[in-house]
């Protein structure tokens, strides 16, 4: 594909029947701009083979696990795990090659125990037939095909991992706003039961614009290989540190889904903070479920309450940041 012209990258998730794909095609002009919004295609088929058409696309990002290990575990799951806070159950611990092969769970469990020491989640186990598909369609595509893990983009795009599940009505409303913001605007009359793949494959496609541009990394740092010597690990964006404007942009479209509440702090050039909301917001007048608003201390005065002010120290201002990038580091610095 010739890279002055519209620029096509291309996110797949896998959906009931088949896969779904999302592609972004921008402008060479757009493409310099993250916020840029590129024309938006949502086709959906029962094999990657058909569904692809590689020539098309610069990148191609998949959310499924690509490589496997002949024993052990895979290093990837692991560290995406560890980015990814409330989200961490849904990146599932993927046994060596050798399990797939077999044909019951039951089977499949006992050899995983035999290869690993434990076993493995029968959600994982449930992944097998497009696993399998998606690997075999690395082999012989004659393209890249990068692993994407949609909520390490989602957290990527709000500033921290998000707490609302894709299968609620507010947590798909959030990622579809996340996605709006970055340009990605979901197309209507698709099937309400495909929403939740769609915004996951249009969450890979963003990543995938980020790999064209060089600005997303391996995690772990250093990948595993598989038994053809070809990397193991997920894309993920670039830890660079997220500016002031894009940090409070997310903090007003989280607030409004209730899924974190700003604190009172100053801000003399370092970054704001926010916390997770746990349960009920409280008040001197008890708990009430309210997460979602913030009350001026004029109208905690006039309703008779004392005022709750919230100081975060500096080091808790600069940790909200920087939580998903420090996780990285406990694998190594990634732009080393």
């Amino acid at each position: 594909m010739d890279r002055r012209s519209a620029m096509r990258v291309t996110g797949v998730d896998a959906c009931r029947g088949g896969w779904v794909a999302v592609s972004l095609e921008a402008s060479p002009a757009q493409t310099s701009s993250a916020m840029a919004g590129p024309a938006v295609t949502v086709t959906s088929g029962g094999c990657l083979a058909a569904l692809l058409v590689p020539e098309r696309s610069a990148v191609v990002g998949i959310d499924m696990p690509l490589g496997l290990l002949e024993t052990g575990w895979r290093d990837a799951d692991r560290a995406a795990r560890g980015l990814l806070g409330p989200r961490r159950s849904s990146v599932f611990a993927i046994p060596p090659r050798a399990v797939w092969a077999e044909s019951s769970y039951r089977a499949a469990n006992q050899r995983c125990r035999e290869l690993t020491g434990q076993g493995f989640s029968i959600q994982a186990w449930g992944l097998r037939a497009k696993l399998l598909e998606a690997n075999q369609y690395r082999e012989t595509c004659g393209h890249p095909l990068y692993e994407v893990h949609p909520e390490l983009a989602f957290g990527a795009l709000a500033g921290a991992p998000l707490a609302a599940s894709k299968h609620t009505g507010a947590g798909r409303d959030l990622r579809r706003e996340l996605l709006a913001r970055a340009g990605i605007e979901i197309p209507g009359g698709h099937p309400a039961a495909l929403l939740g793949d769609i915004l996951d494959a249009a969450a890979v496609a963003w990543s995938a614009r980020r790999i064209f541009a060089g600005q997303a990394v391996t995690i772990p740092p250093v990948p595993q290989r598989d038994g053809q010597d070809r990397e193991i690990a997920i894309r993920y964006l670039n830890c660079a540190p997220v500016c002031r404007a894009t940090f409070r942009a997310s903090i007003m479209i989280m607030g409004r889904f209730g899924q974190i509440r700003p604190t009172l702090t100053h801000d003399h050039g370092k970054a704001l903070s926010h916390q997770p909301i746990r349960g009920r917001r409280l008040s001197a007048a008890g708990a009430r479920p309210d997460a979602a608003r913030t009350h001026s201390r004029s109208s905690d005065r006039a309703a008779g309450r004392r005022p709750v002010v919230r100081r975060a120290s500096r080091s808790s201002r600069m940790a909200a940041v920087t939580a998903m990038p420090s996780a990285v580091a406990k694998y190594g610095d990634p732009s080393a």
